[in-house]
């Protein structure tokens, strides 16, 4: 048995969270009702022990990211456990009739992204893994605005029948985030380069919920500071770190933004946004913003116009360790 194939059984049997706190319920509901730990018989305490062991060696398997996410966010293994509780296991696959196969592994998020990792597996015969394949999958959302596509993992050491991807979504709406909300993603077909000739193959008939995970691996501030955009004055309304991004948000946005005068592409926030850690570090934004820009949900409502601007740290970053942000030049303490 291959260890992908060993880790899907684990998985298969991994008791959940809740399935874990049920157990150590009944195991200690004896103690809650006032009986001393002490008092317990010896056989009791070694059957709880037991018990603890069984469920923490299920979770060293099955719990966790996938070493392929953390690879692509670039993070180690001491960082894991950064992100690892917005980890949700969604294991759902179909085989359509053509051959492919398309497995739904796992995705992590935060308040404003999400990655989902998709396996897919060619008919035999069929070579998947060179350059070139893109997977194209459709989230299906009305609410909000975002930005998502999917991402080549080019993991060599899989058949040439079989591909990684990453699908990789970011959100902006001023009413709501990502926080326990539910996805339906439809693989929607394939490009890939065969023979040396580029084609398309449909995937069509199947939609996979992801559920993602009610932790927010970040923190949310609430600033209500002036800022100066460009010689333009707003307000910066929030700020957010999660390990993977970094977002702020405008409010009283004046009219000179709209019209542009400020020009915010994605050229001008190289180096100007700044993460200072209590360590003396600094850490700054990948050139390229995720998304970005101004827009107003109810026109006849001036008050509910915004901006949203969402980065990815260059490296991965521990939320609490950051205590103050620098955005074109202005500082703003975190407390």
């Amino acid at each position: 048995m291959e260890r992908r194939d060993l880790n899907r059984m684990f998985d298969a049997l991994a008791p959940t969270a809740e399935q874990e706190q049920a157990v150590l319920d009944r195991l200690l509901r004896t103690e809650r009702k006032g009986r001393p730990m002490r008092k317990l018989k010896k056989l009791t305490v070694l059957g709880i022990a037991a018990a603890l062991m069984v469920i923490s060696c299920a979770a060293a398997v099955v719990t966790g990211l996938d070493q392929r996410l953390l690879d692509y966010f670039g993070a180690n293994q001491e960082q894991e456990p950064l992100m690892a509780p917005t980890a949700v296991r969604v294991e759902k696959s179909h085989t359509y009739e053509n051959g492919w196969t398309v497995d739904i592994r796992q995705a992590m998020s935060d308040r404003y992204s999400m990655a989902v990792l998709i396996d897919v597996t060619a008919p035999e015969g069929t070579k998947l893994n060179g350059e070139g394949a893109y997977l194209k999958v459709q989230p299906s959302r009305k609410d909000g605005g975002y930005g998502y596509g999917c991402y080549d993992l080019m993991d060599e050491t899989l058949p040439e029948d079989q591909a990684s991807y990453l699908f990789i979504l970011n959100y902006d709406d001023s009413r709501s985030d990502l926080i326990g909300s539910v996805w339906e993603l439809t693989p929607e077909s394939i490009y890939m380069e065969e023979n040396g000739t580029e084609h398309e193959v449909a995937l069509s008939g199947w939609t996979c919920a992801v559920s993602l995970s009610e932790q927010d691996p970040g923190i949310l501030y609430e600033v209500g500071q002036p800022v100066s955009l460009g010689g333009h004055e707003a307000t910066l309304d929030q700020l957010y770190l999660s390990p993977i991004s970094f977002a702020f948000r405008l409010r009283h946005i004046l009219s000179q933004l709209w019209d542009g005068e400020l020009g915010l592409v994605s050229e001008d926030w190289e180096g100007q946004i700044v993460l200072h850690m209590d360590s003396g570090e600094t850490v700054e934004m990948e050139r390229l913003p995720l998304m970005g820009g101004l827009t107003n949900p109810d026109p006849e409502d001036p008050d509910a116009a915004y901006g949203h601007y969402q980065f990815r740290p260059e490296r991965i970053i521990d939320p609490a360790e950051i205590t103050a942000v620098t955005i074109c030049g202005q500082n703003y303490e975190l407390k």
